[in-house]
């Protein structure tokens, strides 16, 4: 963790400390949201090593462009409340899962998806039962599998070139109703994550760019108005096709290694960025407790929330104990 976590960090005796702050399950696999970018592929070497700077540059712009496009796009076509006020997002991922270009009202919002994304690159791409193919359409709302709670829906969508599995896009955010024994959603009264409505991981809901019927009654059938929930779905997989649509296309303008190399080099260059303004700031330990004044569980109470935090180098590491309940 480092010599100052080593040095001042106190752990509550007889707790067990883990990296992963949930076990493995079906559709969760906690690694994936833990180990940050994923590995260069060769095609993206390729492509980094005959790209220049100002192809990065123009590149970056554009997939920024296709981004708040479709996020403009996403909130004039829904009718769900939050998302008409931006508590959403769009995005443009590496075929690997990692987050090149995402537009969104609320910064949350901007690392949602990654994890959804590598399990179905991980898991179900090489399973013969499901497999990846362009014009799939996947859903998701499951909190441990690296949301932050089943209000907030995602679609995503794989991007092929000439068969190439070349990128993701996703789109979602706070639809509202999820079937939870309050209306809207939030249930204030819940002891269990599974009294807060219908989680779904990472499930293909559509092939060929169009919905299946099928899954679209099953989820819509969970919820208090099935009308509201189909149409933002819809809404959410029209902006997928339009995001498909201009990424072909600049793919088909500057070729598939310009484009996916230049993905790559566009997350290169935010990490070290990251890690260079992490440098400037003092080492250091760092501490805060937050309360919160809730209905927990049934009965009133505080909610205690202390957060340590070590600085060192470039490095953040976050320690999380003692919350209560």
């Amino acid at each position: 963790m480092g010599k100052l976590f080593d040095r001042y960090a106190a752990l509550s005796e007889g707790l067990i400390y883990e990296h992963d702050a949930y076990g493995r399950r079906p559709g969760v696999d906690p690694e994936l949201i833990s180990h940050g970018l994923e590995p260069v592929t060769e095609l993206e070497r390729r492509g980094m090593d005959a790209v220049a700077e100002i192809d990065v540059e123009l590149l970056f712009h554009k997939l920024t462009a296709i981004a708040e496009e479709a996020r403009d796009v996403y909130m004039s076509l829904s009718i769900s409340e939050a998302i008409m006020t931006g508590d959403m997002n769009c995005g443009i991922f590496t075929a690997s899962g990692d987050p090149a270009v995402v537009a969104t009202g609320i910064y949350f919002h901007t690392m949602l998806n990654n994890a959804q994304l590598k399990y179905a690159k991980k898991y179900y791409e090489p399973d013969p039962t499901v497999g990846l193919s362009d014009g799939d359409i996947y859903f998701f709302n499951d909190e441990l599998g690296g949301g932050v709670h089943p209000f907030d829906m995602f679609t995503a969508m794989p991007v092929f070139f000439e068969g190439v599995h070349v990128a993701w896009v996703t789109c979602g955010g706070h639809q509202g109703d999820s079937g939870s024994p309050t209306p809207g959603g939030f249930n204030a009264k819940a002891r269990t994550r599974y009294e807060e409505g219908f989680h779904v991981p990472m499930m293909r809901i559509g092939d060929n760019f169009r919905l299946n019927q099928d899954m679209l009654d099953m989820l819509a059938g969970e919820v208090r108005n099935p009308f509201v929930f189909s149409a933002d779905l819809r809404s959410r997989v029209a902006t997928l096709f339009q995001m498909h649509r201009r990424i072909v296309r600049e793919i088909e303008r500057r070729g598939i290694e310009h484009v996916v190399g230049g993905m790559r080099t566009i997350l290169t260059r935010a990490e070290q960025a990251a890690r260079s303004r992490l440098r400037q700031l003092n080492d250091g330990v760092f501490r805060a407790v937050m309360f919160n004044d809730d209905d927990i569980g049934g009965s009133l109470g505080l909610t205690r929330i202390p957060v340590t935090l070590f600085k060192e180098d470039d490095s953040l590491t976050l320690l999380v104990q003692g919350v209560s309940p």
